[in-house]
């Protein structure tokens, strides 16, 4: 990512089940881990600027699963796919970490 600046403006800890639910909810159609982390981000490209600009990244600890269940209440189980972070992906992370005060992974 040498040529996009990445810029991270919130960040929150999150548990694993929070995380997914959240994601599910919102439709999310996979979430991202790294090393140990569990994450999930809403993003907007600049391209005019080489931007990309996170809103929000949501952060939990967790093993690496290729899908995670999700179970509510008055809703039906499903699973969300987890995908291993991208170079970017990984750089939106390690800058969330920053954020909550916990360096890189």
């Amino acid at each position: 990512m040498k040529d996009v600046k990445v810029t991270v403006y919130s960040a929150v800890g999150r548990s694993v089940d929070e995380l997914t639910w959240c994601s599910s909810v919102n439709r999310m159609k996979a979430l991202s881990w790294h090393k140990g982390y569990l994450f999930c981000y809403e993003t907007k490209l600049l391209e005019k600027w080489r931007e990309l600009l996170v809103t929000d990244v949501c952060i939990a600890k967790a093993p690496y699963k290729q899908t995670i269940e999700v179970k509510g209440e008055g809703m039906p189980t499903t699973f969300i796919p987890v995908t291993k972070a991208s170079a970017c992906e990984i750089e939106i992370l390690n800058k969330g970490l920053k954020l909550l005060g916990k360096g890189k992974p």
